[in-house]
């Protein structure tokens, strides 16, 4: 049993162009040489993991910080783009007429597994946030700017350099906690705008993973559920706990508890 959750993620490419991207984690628990997690990440390309040990790759965009995610070329990183499906069907059905791309399912889909791995110095109660962010610059005749939503087509750019698996660390998944598969339907608009039949389409990508999953978010405000997948060890709160959290969130980011009120401050006000 997994943990099972759903987004509706958009990405700003215009006609005849393409977004680069790279979905992001963050781990609380996780230090250098001392991973909590281990990401998987799966396109209709192929299936890429990595450690996450909040070290590598950062990411700092005022609402967003962590990790970056990327694509396993041989060996070599590559972001992930998107680029518009009628666009990519256009040039599929040129090169290869007798090949009905459009007729394939999932090619807007990105899953993100988190699976937990033991701890040689483990902190009890770390929990995980993900983001996803993107940059996107349109080639010079890229056409209108302006262009509805449409699903996206999710492949990968030019390599970067190399990729980092599991860092030559013996790694081992820890069983009392459940892994968790987020699946992402990533749609292409140039200019934000989102109407009913959209939202309406949305819906029914997403309430298919849900009807097909035994268990839901992670969210719990009622004690024991019930569900396989809860937490069956000791559920009080360590003597300075707090201390001993903000004591490693500095060591992985360098933020202390004023930095990372500032920085919340900044999100709500949407500065």
């Amino acid at each position: 049993h997994v943990l099972a959750s759903a987004q509706a993620c958009f990405l700003p490419i215009p006609e005849q162009g393409k977004c680069e991207f790279n979905p992001v984690l963050f781990n609380y628990i996780s230090t250098k040489g001392d991973p909590g997690v281990l990401s998987i990440l799966v396109t209709r390309e192929g299936t890429s993991m990595t450690i996450i040990d909040n070290q590598r790759d950062a990411f700092d965009a005022g609402a967003s910080w962590g990790q970056r995610l990327f694509f396993n070329q041989h060996g070599e990183r590559a972001s992930l783009t998107g680029e518009r499906q009628s666009d990519f069907v256009a040039a599929s059905s040129a090169r290869n007429p007798s090949v009905r791309v459009a007729d394939q399912e999932g090619l807007n889909m990105v899953l993100l597994i988190q699976v937990p791995l033991k701890q040689k110095n483990p902190m009890r109660g770390g929990y995980m946030m993900m983001d996803a962010c993107c940059e996107a610059a349109p080639p010079p005749n890229a056409g209108p700017a302006r262009r509805g939503m449409e699903a996206a087509v999710i492949g990968h750019g030019k390599v970067e350099g190399p990729f980092t698996e599991v860092d030559n660390l013996a790694i081992e998944r820890d069983e009392n906690f459940p892994v968790r598969v987020t699946v992402q339907f990533y749609q292409a608009t140039s200019d934000g705008k989102i109407t009913a039949d959209n939202l309406k389409s949305l819906a029914a990508q997403l309430d298919k993973v849900y009807a097909n999953a035994d268990y839901v978010g992670s969210l719990v405000t009622g004690g024991d559920t019930g569900r396989p997948t809860e937490y069956v060890g000791d559920h009080t709160e360590p003597e300075n706990w707090w201390k001993a959290f903000w004591q490693r969130h500095y060591e992985n980011t360098g933020q202390d508890r004023d930095d990372v009120r500032q920085i919340w401050r900044r999100i709500f006000n949407g500065t």
